[in-house]
Parts: structure tokens; sequence; C-alpha cells
């Protein structure tokens, strides 16, 4: 998620956890907080219809 942010992990660590003495600007902690935003999950193509057999 820092990866995809562009950010490094000890930024994006200070803005999850509201870090009150990070300084970190607000376009930061806006492209962190969106990078951290669930995205929906798809399956690649070889391994779609298959059903999980544990």
């Amino acid at each position: 998620m820092a990866l995809a942010a562009g950010v490094s992990v000890t930024t994006a660590s200070h803005v999850l956890n509201d870090a009150a003495y990070a300084r970190v600007s607000a376009e930061t902690r806006n492209k962190v907080r969106s990078a951290a935003e669930p995205r929906p999950r798809r399956l690649h193509q070889q391994h779609r219809g298959r059903a999980f057999h544990p």
C-alpha cells in the first residue's frame, strides 16, 4: 500500500495511525488513505471458475 501511494512504509504507518507528531502534507495523507481503501479482488484468469478444495 505504501508502494501504491508512492511513500515510505514509515509515512504510510504515520498516516494510518494518525500520528500527531508526523509532519505529513494533506496531499500525501490523501494519497495514502486512497491507496488503503479496499479494492475489489479479481482472480487470475486461470483460477476463475475453480472450486476451492482444502
